[in-house]
């Protein structure tokens, strides 16, 4: 059986105030506006030590750019395309991938420096610097990039074409024998079976032969101006005018008056 609790009757007073009144809360710490602690400058050794490493990345840049007999005034004098590929979200690893299918002789020497370098060494080089390692200006890289992407994207959409024409030819059959007049439709000027129609056309009659007050270009030479050009399709585009009627003079008066006289 459990034992008992002894009873407080035998404790003395001070021990019985002692084991029955709880100890005393502590007092809460009023919260008030805090102080503005101004925060530590930097030691001179830190200050020192950012020193070092920009200097030690300027002078990498430097003895990089060396290797392929370039400076860096040479480079941050350049066309800076950096901040145009920035601007539309390509990368320059983007740039280089774009580059590799590229047949372009430039294009394949670009690809062949970039492989070259390290990460962190095309990272301090550029594309500035790329591009002026290569023999050429940051603007042939610019106009580089543009034409082989605008290639390979038409090339990219039109094998995407090719290959859902299939599926979406059997889609447009089901419909079609499902009785939908649109399905048919396609189906029939595919088949050739319906004209197609048109849009505006404008012939110009341009003769076989060469025409005259014009002039051959030579080769190498630069073509016409535009304007030129809408001057000369005006007026083959234009009604030719009839001749001007001749006049037969009229006879002088003093030759029949002398007949007159005679």
């Amino acid at each position: 059986m459990p034992k008992p609790m002894p009873s407080l009757s035998g404790l003395p007073d001070l021990l019985k105030e002692s084991l029955t009144i709880s100890p005393p809360k502590k007092a809460r710490r009023k919260s008030g506006p805090r102080r503005y602690r101004a925060q530590p400058t930097p030691e001179k050794s830190e200050n020192l030590l950012n020193s070092k490493r920009v200097y030690i990345k300027l002078d990498r840049r430097r003895t990089l750019l060396s290797i392929f007999g370039l400076t860096c005034e040479q480079v941050d004098a350049a066309v800076q395309v950096t901040s145009l590929f920035r601007r539309i979200g390509v990368k320059p690893e983007r740039v280089i991938e774009v580059l590799q299918a590229d047949s372009e002789p430039e294009s394949c020497r670009l690809v062949a420096t970039w492989g070259q370098l390290t990460p962190a060494n095309r990272h301090i080089m550029g594309l500035e610097g790329l591009a002026l390692a290569c023999k050429m200006t940051p603007r042939r890289l610019w106009e580089l990039y543009c034409g082989a992407n605008m290639m390979q994207s038409r090339e990219a959409v039109g094998a995407m074409i090719c290959e859902a024409l299939p599926s979406v030819m059997e889609k447009t059959i089901k419909q079609a024998k499902a009785g939908k007049f649109i399905a048919q439709e396609h189906i029939y000027k595919a088949a050739r079976v319906l004209p197609t129609p048109k849009g505006s056309v404008i012939n110009i009659g341009v003769p076989s032969g060469q025409q005259e007050g014009s002039e051959e270009v030579p080769e190498g030479r630069m073509l016409e101006g535009a304007d030129a050009f809408y001057m000369r399709a005006s007026k083959a585009m234009g009604a030719k005018q009839l001749p001007a009627p001749t006049i037969e003079p009229e006879p002088e008066e003093d030759e029949e008056d002398e007949d007159e006289d005679a």
